[in-house]
C-alpha cells in the first residue's frame, strides 16, 4: 500500500525470517544484479506535475548537516560518493526510512530554490552508492515504486547543470529500478501496491528511451488492476477519500503524459480518470478538502483543485456512490456525508479487510459541514502524524492507527463492553448486512440506514435515520439498537466529535450543547430525555500534531431492556 509501513509482530527473529524469506524471493545475487542491466537512457522525455504541496520537512537539517561537514574539508571531493550521513543513521523500518526512501524530501528541495540541488544531488549520489545495488529493504515494489515517480516528478529539475556523469549514473539507476519493478510486479500481494505500481511502470516506459515494453507491460496489468479496484461509481476499493485523490491525480498524469509524447492512449484509461475524478468532487467538501473517513485526511486543498480542473467539462454529479458505500445529502450550502457500510464488497474484499490490522470501523458514521465549517467529523488518520512527526516511532504509529480505526474515533453508534470500554474494530470478524434507502420532498431529504452487526454486539441491530432540510438548517437524527430475540441490549452510546475550531457549551440542565463556528454562526444540539457530555477528543484529519478538541456523548436514557432509541437534532 502507498505510504503503508510493515509491522512485524514477532520481534527479531520475525523480522530476519521475513527479510530473508524476501532475499529468497526476489533471486538476491549476483545473477539477479546482472539481468537488471541494460540500456542507459540519455534523458528523461516526461516531467510530471506535482499538484501536492511540497514537503519541506527536515529540509533545513539537511542543509545544515551538508555545511557542517563541508568545513571540515577543504573542497567536495569527500562528496564524490554522495551526501552519505542521512542515510546512514537513519534507522531501518522507521517512518523517517520510508520518508527518505520514497524521496518524498525532493519535491521540499525543488521548492526551496536552486540554491538547495547541489545538496539534492549529493542525496542522490549518496542513495546510488549506498543502495545502488538490489537489496530486500530498499527494494521492495512499493518503495521502488514510490521512488520512481518522485523522480519523474523533480528528475530534470535535478539534472539541471549536472555532467554527463553524473546524469549517466542518474539515468541509469532509475533504469535498474524500473527494470526489478517490472519483474517484481507480478509477486505483489497488496492490491493497493500493484495498482500504483502498474501506473508507475507505464510512466517509466514512457519517460526512459528503450523502455516501451515496460509501458506495455503496465498498460495490461494496470487495465486489469482497474477493472478488480475501481468500481462502477469511480470509487476505490479502500473507500479512502485521500487514496481516491491520488489515483486520480496519478491516472490524470498519464494521460497528460500520453498526450505530450504524441502517443495515443489506451480507452480504458480515458474512462478511468473521468469515473475516478466525479469521486474526487463527490468528496470534497465546502472548504474546498476532502471528506474524513476510513484513514483519509482533508489533504491539501491545491491538489484537489487540480485535479477537478482536469477535463472538467462533461463531468458527472455523484451524490449517491452506492458501490462505494457514501451518501452525500445537501441543502443550500450545507452537507452531510454518511458512510452507508460495506455491502457492497464482495467477499474476498470484506475478508482482507477484516482480518487485516487498523480496520475501520465506521459504518454509518457521519460527517456535518455548513458552508466552509467543518462541524461534526471523524477523528482521522495516523497518516496525518507520520508526514509531520519525525520522532514518532512504528510501535507509536500504529498505536495511533489502530486508535483511529475504531468506533469510538467516529461519529456513530458505539458499544461499551462490560468493563466500560469501547469494543475495538479488531475484535470484529462478522460480516455485515447493511440496508440504506433515501426518500426526497419539498421539506428536505430523509436517509434511512440499517446493518445487523455492530462491533461489540454482532447480533443486534442497528437502525439510524437521518433527516436533512432543504435550507440545510435542521438535521435530525433517530439511532435504534435492537438486541437479537431473547437477549437484552448491551449498553451503548452515540458520539459527535467536533472540529477542532468550535467552541462548544453544554447547558445549565444538560439537556443541550450550543455550538458557534469562528464565523459566529450558532448551531444547537438536542437529545431529548437523553444524557448528554461533553468529554475530550482529538483530531488527526490535518497533516501535523494531533489537535485538542471535543465530543458530544449521547447515552440513551434506561427504559426497556429489550429496545434503546435516541432522538437527536443538531438546528441552527
Amino acid at each position: 500500500m502507498i505510504g503503508k509501513l510493515r509491522y512485524k509482530e514477532d520481534g527479531a527473529d520475525g523480522l530476519a525470517k521475513y527479510r530473508s524469506a524476501k532475499r529468497r524471493g526476489w533471486n538476491d545475487g549476483l545473477f539477479y544484479e546482472l539481468q537488471l542491466n541494460g540500456p542507459a537512457p540519455d534523458r528523461l522525455c516526461v516531467t510530471v506535475d506535482d499538484p501536492y504541496k511540497a514537503d519541506k520537512q527536515g529540509i533545513d537539517e539537511f542543509l545544515s548537516l551538508y555545511q557542517a561537514e563541508e568545513e571540515h574539508i577543504s573542497s567536495l571531493a569527500s562528496h564524490q560518493e554522495g551526501f552519505l550521513t542521512p542515510w546512514r543513521q537513519v534507522e531501518p523500518e522507521s517512518l523517517e526510512f520510508h520518508r527518505l526512501q520514497i524521496f518524498s524530501w525532493l519535491a521540499g528541495f525543488a521548492a526551496s530554490g536552486e540554491s538547495t540541488r547541489p545538496v539534492a544531488q549529493a542525496m542522490t549520489d549518496g542513495w546510488i552508492t549506498l543502495h545502488g545495488r538490489y537489496a530486500p529493504d530498499v527494494w521492495e515494489p512499493w518503495l521502488v515504486s514510490e521512488r520512481l515517480w518522485q523522480l519523474a516528478r523533480n528528475g530534470n529539475w535535478l539534472m539541471e547543470g549536472a555532467d554527463a556523469m553524473w546524469r549517466s549514473r542518474f539515468l541509469t539507476s532509475m533504469a535498474r529500478q524500473t527494470r526489478h519493478l517490472a519483474k517484481a510486479i507480478s509477486r505483489v500481494e497488496e492490491p493497493v501496491e500493484r495498482l500504483f505500481s502498474a501506473m508507475t511502470l507505464i510512466l517509466m516506459g514512457l519517460g526512459l528511451p528503450h523502455h516501451r515494453i515496460c509501458e506495455e507491460q503496465g498498460s495490461t496489468l494496470l487495465r486489469r488492476e482497474l477493472r478488480l479496484q475501481l468500481r462502477a461509481d469511480g470509487g476505490h476499493i479502500s473507500r479512502n477519500p485521500s487514496l481516491q485523490l491520488r489515483l486520480a491525480i496519478n491516472l490524470q498524469a498519464l494521460l497528460t503524459c500520453y498526450r505530450s509524447l504524441d502517443v495515443t492512449a489506451p480507452n480504458y484509461l480515458h474512462h478511468a480518470v473521468g469515473r475516478s475524478t466525479d469521486m474526487v468532487e463527490f468528496f470534497r467538501c465546502g472548504d474546498g478538502r476532502l471528506a474524513t473517513f476510513n484513514e483519509g485526511i482533508e489533504d491539501d486543498p491545491k491538489a484537489v483543485t487540480a485535479a477537478l480542473s482536469f477535463d472538467s467539462i462533461g463531468r458527472n454529479r455523484i451524490d449517491f456512490a452506492s458501490q462505494s458505500g457514501y451518501q452525500r445529502l445537501s441543502g443550500a450550502r450545507t452537507f452531510l456525508y454518511v458512510d452507508t457500510g460495506t455491502s457492497g464488497l464482495l467477499r474476498r474484499e470484506m475478508k482482507d479487510r477484516q482480518q487485516a490490522p487498523g480496520r475501520y470501523d465506521g459504518s454509518f458514521a457521519l460527517q456535518f459541514s455548513s458552508g466552509r465549517q467543518r462541524i461534526v467529523v471523524n477523528c482521522g488518520s495516523a497518516k496525518a502524524l507520520a508526514t509531520s512527526a519525525a520522532d514518532l516511532s512504528l510501535q507509536e504509529y500504529h498505536e495511533w492507527r489502530e486508535a483511529l480505526a475504531g468506533a469510538d474515533a467516529h461519529s456513530t453508534l458505539c458499544v461499551e463492553k462490560p468493563g466500560g470500554t469501547v469494543a475495538s474494530a479488531s475484535e470484529s470478524r462478522h460480516e455485515q448486512q447493511v440496508y440504506h434507502h433515501l426518500e426526497e420532498d419539498r421539506q428536505g431529504q430523509l436517509l434511512e440506514l440499517e446493518r445487523v452487526g455492530v462491533t461489540g454486539a454482532p447480533g443486534c441491530t442497528h437502525r439510524r435515520r437521518l433527516f436533512l432540510s432543504i435550507d440545510g438548517d435542521d438535521m435530525r437524527g433517530e439511532d435504534i439498537l435492537i438486541p437479537p430475540v431473547g437477549e437484552t441490549v448491551p449498553s451503548w452510546c452515540l458520539r459527535f466529535h467536533l472540529y477542532p475550531t468550535l467552541k462548544a457549551s453544554l447547558s445549565r440542565d444538560g439537556r443541550s450543547v450550543l455550538l458557534v463556528t469562528p464565523q459566529n454562526e450558532g448551531w444547537k444540539f438536542i437529545a431529548g430525555d437523553a444524557l448528554i457530555q461533553l468529554k475530550r477528543s482529538v483530531y488527526c484529519g490535518i497533516s501535523g500534531p494531533v489537535q485538542k478538541t471535543e465530543q458530544i456523548v449521547v447515552t440513551p436514557a434506561k427504559g426497556r431492556e429489550t429496545i434503546r432509541q435516541v432522538k437527536w437534532a443538531l438546528k441552527k
